[in-house]
C-alpha cells in the first residue's frame, strides 16, 4: 500500500472561496454562495400626464415620472450564479437597482387631418384618410457598475470561475466626469487608450476619472454602491406608423400601413466598460446600443 505524504507546510489562502491546488480540484472551498429571499428595497415616484382628445384630429398622451429606486440587489433564489458582496451586511450592496432610471418621458399621438376626409376627386385620394401614429421615448441614464476582477473577489464572496455579483469600486471624491460621448479622446498613461481608432470615450479625460476610483476594503468600506455609482448615457427613440385609407367604392376599401422602428435611424451608442482592472478601455465606448431604422409594409383590403 503506498502512502503520499506531504512535501511540505500548505499554507493557508487568504480567502476560503480561492481555488488552490492542495486538496482536491480546485481547491480548498470551490465556492461559497448565499442564495435567499433576504433582499429589501423601495420605490418612490412622481408621475405627470397631460391627454389631448380630438383636438383637430389629434390624440396625444403624454407622461413624465420621476423616480427614485434602491434595493439589495437580490433577485431570484433560482439565481445561484449571483450572491452579495458581503453576506454578513446586506446592506453592504444597498443602493440604486438595476432599473433606476431617474427620468422617464414618452409621448404617443395619433393625428387624422380633417383635409379632404371624404375622398372626393383626385386631390381628395391622394390627399384624404391619412394617420400618423408617432411615439417617443427618452430616459436618463441608468446606473453604471465601475467593478473590480470581475465582480468577484475583493471581498472573498465567491470565487471568479463561478459566479458574481455586482462589486463596485469606491468614489474617493465628488464626481465630476459626467454622462455624455466624447470624441477624440485617446486618452493617457494607458488608461482609456483601447479604441485608438474612433476615440469615443464617456469622458473627456478618462484618466482623471480613473484615479477617483479604488477597490473596496474589507472591513473598512460598508457601502459598495448598488448597481452602480455612475449614471450611463441617457438615451432616446422615435418610432412611427403613417396609414392611408383608400375609398374604392361604398363597401370596399383598401388600407395601407407602413410602420418604422427607429425612424430617424439614431445611434444609440452603448454603455462604456468601467472596470479598475482594465484601465485601457475605462470609458471607452463601444458599438450601437439599439437597431438601426427598421421598416414593415402592408396593405389590408377591406369589403
Amino acid at each position: 500500500l503506498a502512502v503520499n505524504k506531504l512535501s511540505g507546510f500548505l499554507f493557508g489562502r487568504e480567502m476560503p472561496s480561492t481555488p488552490t491546488a492542495g486538496f482536491g480540484s480546485p481547491g480548498q472551498v470551490s465556492s461559497v454562495f448565499l442564495n435567499g429571499s433576504w433582499g429589501y428595497g423601495n420605490y418612490n415616484a412622481a408621475f405627470a400626464t397631460v391627454k389631448m382628445q380630438q383636438w383637430h384630429g389629434l390624440t396625444l398622451v403624454s407622461n413624465l415620472t420621476w423616480s427614485k429606486t434602491l434595493g439589495t440587489q437580490a433577485v431570484a433564489q433560482s439565481t445561484s450564479g449571483f450572491t452579495p458582496v458581503d453576506a454578513f451586511n446586506l446592506h453592504n450592496q444597498y443602493g440604486p437597482q438595476p432599473f433606476d432610471f431617474r427620468l422617464i418621458y414618452n409621448t404617443y399621438m395619433v393625428w387624422e387631418p380633417s383635409w379632404y376626409k371624404g375622398q372626393k376627386g383626385i386631390v381628395g385620394h391622394l390627399l384624404g384618410g391619412w394617420k400618423f401614429s408617432p411615439i417617443f421615448t427618452a430616459l436618463s441614464g441608468a446606473p453604471v457598475e465601475v467593478n473590480v476582477d470581475g465582480d468577484c473577489q475583493a471581498y472573498g464572496e465567491i470565487n471568479c470561475s463561478s459566479g458574481g455579483t455586482n462589486e463596485n469600486a469606491i468614489l474617493m471624491s465628488p464626481y465630476t466626469g459626467g454622462n455624455s460621448v466624447h470624441y477624440n479622446v485617446p486618452g493617457s498613461n494607458g488608461i482609456g487608450t483601447s479604441q485608438p481608432l474612433t476615440n469615443i470615450n464617456m469622458f473627456a479625460n478618462p484618466a482623471a476619472v480613473y484615479n477617483q476610483f479604488r477597490a473596496p476594503l474589507v472591513g473598512f468600506d460598508n457601502q459598495t454602491g448598488g448597481q452602480g455609482v455612475l449614471r450611463g448615457l441617457p438615451t432616446w427613440n422615435l418610432d412611427m406608423s403613417v396609414g392611408k385609407e383608400f375609398r374604392i367604392t361604398e363597401r370596399v376599401n383598401t388600407k395601407f400601413i407602413a410602420t418604422f422602428t427607429n425612424v430617424l435611424n439614431h445611434n444609440q451608442l452603448n454603455n462604456p466598460s468601467l472596470s479598475i482592472t482594465s484601465p485601457q478601455s475605462f470609458g471607452v465606448i463601444f458599438g450601437q446600443a439599439n437597431t438601426p431604422r427598421q421598416m414593415e409594409f402592408g396593405i389590408r383590403i377591406g369589403f
